[in-house]
């Protein structure tokens, strides 16, 4: 009984399959207005940059520990709103504004 028919397995690969297209479709338009696209698992404390042509110049390396990833993007904030930017993109203030449904990097909000 718990064994799956090709014909689901197909299914289940082709559904697979059209996710990834458009998650790459997302990234296309995403990358059109912003220079850097990250996937963040706050969980696992982990991120992956997604859009390849980015520059490398200033940017922490593609795949990392996600605590790493605001400190060294902070080098390229204006000193003035440095502290506040560390404070609203720490993963301890992600992970509580996430529990509450509260989109923190968008709002500005801090808890």
């Amino acid at each position: 009984m718990g064994d799956i028919s090709n014909t689901q397995f197909f299914k289940a690969v082709q559904e697979e399959q059209k996710l990834e297209r458009e998650r790459e479709k997302l990234i296309i338009v995403a990358g059109k207005e912003y220079p850097v696209i990250y996937s963040v698992n706050l969980k696992k404390n982990t991120y992956v940059k997604l859009n390849r042509e980015a520059s490398q110049a200033v940017l922490p390396p593609p795949t990392g520990n996600f605590d790493d990833l605001p400190l060294k993007a902070s080098e390229t904030v204006h000193p003035d709103y440095r502290e506040r930017y560390l404070e609203m993109f720490s993963r301890q203030n992600l992970l509580a504004c996430y529990g509450i449904g509260i989109p923190a990097a968008l709002s500005g909000w801090k808890l």
